[in-house]
């Protein structure tokens, strides 16, 4: 990966699987983090992914250790239940990217109580983020501005990826199969980046998403035979 934190060159001749979904797993989930700090993350992720394969397949051990040194689990501080996620809110905030930029990808305006409507982005967090807490309209709207600020807005680079990983969602959920961060499926990976790609086109087309389209990191996908970034066609 390119050491600026404005660009993401995910290169498949140089980067294994799990590789690659450990730095789009991480920056999405720590969207704040500096450029030293993403790299301890992805570093430990892939320790530990090192980890899981010599448990499942102990025989392995000495082949994975000396191909990838680097992540060796006994000289990187690892842990499966350190690593926080905050996939939930990535997924959410992907869903409101997705409301934002729907009639620059389709065309016509999101629907509501079943009439076409442009929304904002006051909308449609708080449609996403319901009161569930029956909490006071004052303290809840305290909540909401606190959700755009650290959730929305601090993931503005990532808005393409997390939209794109929203759209896979719902196309798995309505094939009835669940959704999940597939470490080691390349083609999913391909798909997410390339989705990711073509939603920046979206974004950046959308007025009222000027300052989010400003943030976007770059993204880039190498393989054999296939370079796409966003303006290119996958």
């Amino acid at each position: 990966m390119a050491d600026n934190q404005r660009e993401l060159v995910l290169d498949t001749t140089r980067l294994e699987p799990w590789e690659i979904a450990a730095h789009l797993h991480i920056r999405l989930a720590y969207p704040s983090a500096t450029a030293a700090r993403t790299q301890r993350l992805i570093k430990s992720v892939c320790a530990d992914r090192i980890a899981v394969m010599i448990e499942q397949n102990p025989e392995s051990r000495s082949e994975l250790l000396a191909r990838f040194p680097t992540y060796n689990p006994r000289q990187v501080r690892t842990g499966r239940e350190g690593i926080i996620t905050n996939f939930e809110e990535a997924h959410r905030m992907g869903a409101a990217v997705l409301a934002l930029v729907k009639e620059a990808a389709t065309g016509e305006l999101p629907v509501v109580n079943g009439q076409r409507r442009q929304l904002s982005l006051d909308f449609i967090v708080q449609y996403l983020w319901p009161n569930s807490a029956n909490a006071g309209e004052e303290k809840y709207l305290m909540w909401v501005h606190d959700v755009k600020k650290r959730q929305v807005r601090k993931r503005y680079p990532m808005a393409h990826l997390a939209a794109a990983l929203a759209w896979l969602a719902r196309e798995k959920s309505a094939a009835g199969a669940p959704m999940e961060l597939a470490y080691d499926d390349l083609d999913f990976l391909r798909r997410w980046v390339s989705k990711a790609c073509e939603i920046a086109g979206y974004i950046r087309a959308t007025p009222t998403c000027e300052l989010m389209a400003s943030q976007l990191i770059d993204l880039r996908w190498i393989e054999p035979g296939q370079v796409f970034a966003p303006g290119k066609k996958a």
